[in-house]
């Protein structure tokens, strides 16, 4: 590649131990980063390069991400976008999930009647927010709101244990 890595790449490319999440902006070198940071753990000898998954939010990143490793000899390394990987996990455990070859990503629309129809299981005080009101009226204002915090704490990377310490 011709690049040399910055201090805070190098940490990244030697971190051994445990998972590593990589945060950074575009054109920051993220890319080049996790692939060098791939072929160090593949130079273990306990590592092998096929038990190594790396995860990215683009298809455009996947296909960058791939076709890098490859130029490098590396083809058994997983690389795949978030949503393709969860969908291949739920294919692989359709028996378990009740999900088939057949089903898509859930929309926002059927994560609010979602939110509606499991409402009395989320412990909030119908006193202080009136689902029924909400429900009669279409009005899903509530059930968005709990669906847009849901992929805020997710984008933020913050756990159940700590939204519940919050």
């Amino acid at each position: 590649m011709g690049q040399e890595p910055t201090e805070e790449q190098l940490e990244i490319i030697n971190h051994k131990d445990g998972h590593l999440l990589v945060l950074a902006g575009p054109g920051s070198g993220k890319t080049y980063t996790v692939v060098e940071r791939v072929q160090k753990l593949a130079s273990y000898d306990d590592i092998d390069e096929s038990e190594i998954l790396c995860i990215t939010f683009t298809d455009k990143a996947t296909g960058e991400m791939s076709n890098r490793l490859e130029e490098l000899g590396n083809t058994k390394t997983k690389v795949s976008t978030f949503h393709a990987f969860c969908k291949e996990i739920c294919t692989e455990n359709s028996v378990k999930s009740g999900l088939t070859t057949e089903s898509k990503l859930v929309t926002e629309e059927l994560m609010k009647l979602w939110a509606i129809r499991n409402s009395d299981s989320f412990g909030l005080d119908e006193k202080i927010i009136n689902f029924a009101k909400d429900a009669a009226s279409g009005n899903s204002g509530i059930f968005g709101g709990i669906n847009s915090a849901i992929t805020n704490f997710k984008q933020s990377v913050i756990t159940s244990v700590e939204l519940q310490s919050w």
